[in-house]
């Protein structure tokens, strides 16, 4: 009925779905699962904050910034008035490749020869050079830093830094920073090692078995009377968190 041409093709299109489903199932499987597609999103911020840099290497302790953390449900995200607190007298500048025109160069040249101190400032990068086939107009120059750049203009225009959220709970779900810190959860607990992230991304899924996963867990010194007498760290009933 059918020719042996067609008949090769359907079998090999039959060997390769048999070859290809068992590993493609799984993966598409878990890779569309909720908890999965939300654990580990990194979305691009307006400012490329390093909270490795802040919270790490210089050991910015988080209340500074997430100033009600300790007081209410919100651990607030800082005021662009906040970060000017430091970024008023703090404002880095990184060195970058110019190029320039003749008539630049050429006075670049002529201080050179007059002043011998200006010769590293007005250096050409060799490098460079041949990196960019420029020739002899490319100087070494200090900037201020872009990202510093970008929340001066946010500053100067009154305007607030409109942060992308990570760690998004669902709009039915009632959470309260300031118990947890009270119960001694420490922000990694939830937040992954914040002071290694460069770009903060979601660590855990944050959904209601990881959740209950920890109030279940054997009372600490931090804990209520109330469930240390019950033998667990927090509440599992449905009204503790949905309200």
């Amino acid at each position: 009925m059918f020719t042996k041409k067609f008949d090769r093709r359907f079998r090999a299109i039959v060997l390769v779905k048999m070859c290809v489903l068992p590993i493609a199932l799984p993966f598409g499987l878990y890779a569309m699962w909720p908890a999965n597609v939300e654990q580990g999103y990194k979305p691009e911020q307006p400012i490329a904050f390093s909270h490795k840099l802040h919270a790490g290497e210089l050991q910015i302790n988080c209340v500074y910034c997430h100033s009600n953390v300790n007081e209410g449900p919100h651990a607030t995200v800082p005021a662009v008035s906040t970060c000017m607190k430091c970024h008023s007298q703090v404002q880095p500048k990184v060195t970058v490749v110019e190029a320039i025109s003749a008539h630049d160069d050429h006075g670049k040249h002529d201080e050179h020869d007059h002043n011998n101190q200006a010769h590293d400032k007005h250096h050409v990068k060799l490098e460079a050079k041949h990196a960019f086939g420029l020739g002899d107009n490319l100087v070494e120059k200090e900037i201020l830093n872009p990202e510093i750049k970008k929340l001066l203009d946010y500053y100067e225009q009154g305007e607030p830094i409109r942060w992308v959220k990570i760690h998004d709970l669902a709009d039915f779900v009632y959470f309260d920073h300031s118990r947890h810190m009270a119960a001694g959860l420490d922000c990694i607990d939830c937040h992954g090692e914040i002071d290694k992230m460069d770009v903060v991304y979601r660590k855990n899924s944050l959904k209601m078995a990881w959740c209950l996963k920890c109030h279940r867990q054997p009372p600490t010194e931090n804990t209520s009377e109330e469930y240390k007498a019950r033998g667990n760290r927090g509440p599992e009933h449905c009204f503790a968190c949905h309200r």
